[in-house]
């Protein structure tokens, strides 16, 4: 579970966090900027919702893993997207990966009992400041490398890699 929150959500606040400059740098006008975060946002609440039908209908795994290549699709387009359409879309992708918390909740009640949860949440929200550093890093590297690129990637990589955990 926390190899595949950790990633999204790191993914989500790279993005996010960033996303301004990121806008920016692909040309994108003030405006544009505002929409992306007007029409993001209510679809995080969406997909969170959704989250928490697909796990009551079909259980946690296959939902979370969809949730994680979501989200890495999102860091994709982020990361190669050179109209403010395509990453845009993709900053709204990235969004979805902040809509995990039902299925962790569920994944956690499911795994480890009713009786546990409370010691089992506290754990897996042990390693929730890891992502912390995602917008700093992926700021960072920008502007050492003059690329957004190569952080988005790396914690892309990681998203998958997390969404293929959970298929198994």
């Amino acid at each position: 579970m926390i190899a595949a929150y950790v990633p999204m959500l790191a993914l989500y606040g790279g993005c996010g966090q960033n996303i301004a400059p990121l806008a920016a740098s692909r040309g994108s006008q003030h405006g544009d900027r505002r929409r992306v975060v007007i029409v993001a946002e209510p679809l995080q609440l969406a997909a969170t919702l959704l989250a928490g039908l697909l796990s009551d209908r079909f259980g946690n795994r296959m939902p979370l893993a969809g949730l994680a290549f979501a989200t890495a699709v999102g860091g994709v387009l982020v990361a190669f997207g050179t109209v403010p359409v395509s990453s845009g879309f993709g900053v709204i992708l990235t969004a979805f990966g902040g809509s995990f918390w039902p299925l962790i909740a569920a994944s956690i009640a499911a795994e480890f009992g009713a009786s546990a949860v409370g010691r089992v949440f506290g754990l897996v929200i042990f390693f929730l400041p890891l992502t912390v550093v995602s917008p700093f890093a992926v700021a960072k590297t920008q502007e050492a490398t003059g690329s957004y690129a190569p952080a988005l990637l790396v914690i892309t990589a990681l998203t998958l890699a997390g969404g293929a955990a959970c298929m198994l």
